[in-house]
């Protein structure tokens, strides 16, 4: 790109004026213009930084390349030029594939060389691409690629990220961010709804037919039949259901009815330290005796003596409540990005099942609708951590994510499944 001299119309442009410019422009392009050449457009403005028909556009973005000495300032801006481009192409069936077609283009962007990073506009445009294409906007970016793709990449060698478009409860914390404008978190929402609508529909058919068949074995093929919804098996899916519904383990109650009544034990005037005490003999009820006493029970006692200590004779309140979930969830999953440890949840997985696993979080999230949302986060941490490891190198989380979504189904939906528990 090569600068011109600065107008009265650069000179009098704020910075985010210039950005408004910028966005104003290609909303209009993507509007009237076709993929192909919005691309274009796209390439010659961004990536070549040359020839680009439009010289006030090209003004706009030399100043705000002139006037941000570190590029890195300038990422939340193409992020945004890149999804309005996105929350277009992804409405439309046939635009789906630009998509991929841009994240293209922003990938064979090469690593400048130290020499070429100068003053240069046509440098600087270029660094900021690469930046851009190592940064966490681009993971996200990638993400919603993957999810506007759909469904078709199902196999053990394709990386986990391909699936995203399965979980619907993962759409907000993989495919959004607080930065992301109204138009971007409305199409994602309205696509998360409309999906569990669908998975929810389908559970429903492909288990009242299967119901018909108490042998555990997946029913015959039947014309209009839909597949097995979820990436289990016929059996696991049909065990996984009955364990979420029914009597927990054989016993004589679910684990709503569970949740319920020990909703019903707290009270105003517990004390904090028995209402830690009362969610430890909770949380443990029906596991494997062998792996409570040998490490797991231990470790739960531990977490739950050091949150809010100087609290425990206290009466019980919300704060305290929520605290307390908070921790746990912490301890059983993942705090967070900057502290990926959960060596805890594969632990529990390797010894109690992903079933169990899954069973003992929804004890958790049944006793309270907040803690729904932050399990939800934390997922979508380990999602993100895993995204690009190979499905079969990660089977256990696959059959996890799977597993929460029938949790929260069989809990949240307004479709009844309560009759599967019999099975």
């Amino acid at each position: 790109m090569n600068f011109i001299v600065a107008s009265d119309m650069s000179q009098s442009l704020g910075l985010e004026s210039c950005e408004q410019v910028i966005y104003s422009h290609l909303l209009a392009c993507v509007k009237a213009e076709s993929p192909e050449q919005v691309l274009q457009r796209f390439h010659r403005l961004f990536i070549l930084g040359q020839q680009y028909p439009d010289p006030k556009i090209r003004q706009a973005l030399e100043q705000l390349l002139r006037q941000h000495s570190n590029t890195r300032m300038l990422l939340p801006f193409f992020n945004r030029c890149c999804h309005i481009l996105v929350n277009r192409w992804q409405l439309a069936a046939a635009d789906k594939q630009a998509v991929s077609h841009l994240l293209e283009l922003i990938k064979q962007v090469q690593t400048p060389s130290r020499a070429s990073r100068g003053g240069h506009a046509g440098n600087r445009l270029r660094l900021l691409v690469y930046q851009f294409a190592e940064s966490d906007y681009f993971q996200q970016l990638n993400r919603i690629g993957e999810f506007v793709r759909g469904p078709g990449r199902t196999s053990d060698q394709a990386p986990l990220v391909t699936l995203i478009h399965r979980y619907p409860y993962l759409y907000s914390h993989c495919l959004l961010s607080q930065q992301d404008d109204p138009e971007q978190q409305r199409i994602i929402r309205v696509a998360q709804v409309e999906k569990q609508k669908e998975f929810e529909q389908n559970l429903s058919r492909y288990m009242a037919l299967s119901t018909v068949n108490r042998g555990g074995v997946a029913p015959l093929p039947m014309p209009g039949k839909v597949e097995n919804p979820t990436l289990l098996s016929h059996r696991d899916l049909q065990q996984t259901l009955k364990h979420f519904v029914g009597p927990v383990n054989g016993r004589s109650s679910s684990y709503r009815h569970r949740a319920q009544r020990f909703i019903r034990t707290v009270q105003p005037q517990t004390a904090f330290a028995d209402f830690k005490q009362d969610i430890y003999q909770y949380l443990l009820a029906d596991l494997d005796p062998q792996y409570v006493h040998c490490r797991f029970g231990k470790q739960l006692q531990q977490t739950l003596a050091t949150i809010s200590p100087e609290q425990d004779r206290q009466p019980m309140t919300n704060i305290l409540m929520n605290r307390t979930f908070t921790q746990l969830l912490n301890f059983l999953v993942i705090e967070s990005r900057r502290s990926p440890q959960h060596a805890i949840f594969m632990d529990l997985i390797s010894n109690l099942g992903s079933t169990q696993t899954v069973g003992l979080l929804l004890k958790l999230v049944l006793l309270e609708k907040s803690v729904r949302t932050s399990l939800e986060r934390r997922i979508s941490v380990l999602f993100n951590h895993y995204e690009n490891y190979k499905q079969a190198a990660v089977g256990w989380l696959v059959r996890c994510l799977e597993k929460v979504n029938l949790a929260f189904t069989t809990h949240f939906s307004k479709l009844d499944f309560s009759y599967l528990g019999a099975l």
